[in-house]
């Protein structure tokens, strides 16, 4: 008992590192006040709580810990569906950019932990294909909304003074692409890895969060792209003359 009792207790600090639900509200917004160095550096962080996750319970809690075997993976799958679905919902009511991302980073993790639950080789290879995947994407989004800071007022609405140079344009588009798992980026190959490791006939829930919440991203971020880029007040091409 004392042993499970440890094992369950190391869950709730993993998922609470992780931002796994219910232990996840805290993220979206710390990481939206946090300088971006800092929630670059989070962001990785993030991921640190779910390769824990995956290592303990495979190590210690594997086929040599005898009646303990498989301690939390019956809740793994379902926490990481929570956690994807709330994700992508949160990231979908987000009004501002930074907010955005933080609960992309909670989404992302979601993902990993639903591959970790397939507990097959080709989820766990695709789980951490996603990990180095997500983290460089989400990494590059923080990166430039600290770029994008100067451009955007008190209330993060675009100043329309200000034209932004086609560069900056050009790497929202990709790491846009890039976490919403879409042609020709990386993260489409992860999420056809994992797509394929879950059986269709017992995974169709897995499937349907994982596929919505890939559309939910899409439209908040295409919407972050229009509201920073796309209205007249705010962008202006670098045309020449």
């Amino acid at each position: 008992p004392l042993v499970q009792a440890a094992g369950y207790l190391l869950l709730v600090v993993f998922c609470i590192k992780a931002a796994l639900l219910p232990l996840n509200l805290w993220l979206p917004r710390t990481y939206a006040a946090a300088p971006a160095a800092a929630a670059i550096l989070f962001a990785l962080m993030t991921k640190v709580g779910v390769y824990s996750i995956l290592r303990v319970y495979f190590l210690a809690f594997g086929e040599q810990a005898g009646p303990l075997e498989d301690l939390v993976w019956p809740l793994l799958g379902p926490v990481g569906l929570l956690t994807l679905a709330f994700a992508a919902l949160g990231a979908f009511a987000s009004r501002r950019l930074r907010p955005m991302l933080g609960f992309l980073v909670v989404a992302s993790a979601g993902t990993m932990l639903i591959g970790i639950a397939s507990n097959s080789a080709l989820a766990l290879s695709a789980a951490l294909y996603y990990l180095v995947h997500s983290t460089l994407a989400l990494a590059l989004m923080f990166a430039l909304s600290n770029l994008l800071a100067p451009r955007l007022g008190a209330a993060d609405q675009p100043q329309p003074q200000n034209a932004h140079p086609n560069w900056l344009i050009l790497s929202f588009v990709l790491g846009a692409l890039a976490i919403s798992g879409l042609p020709p980026m990386s993260g489409f190959i992860a999420k056809v890895q994992l797509l394929e490791a879950i059986e269709v006939g017992t995974g169709g829930v897995n499937w349907a969060v994982i596929l919505l919440s890939g559309l939910l991203a899409i439209l908040a971020l295409a919407r972050q792209g229009a509201r920073l880029f796309w209205r007249k007040q705010a962008f202006v091409f670098n045309a020449p003359g």
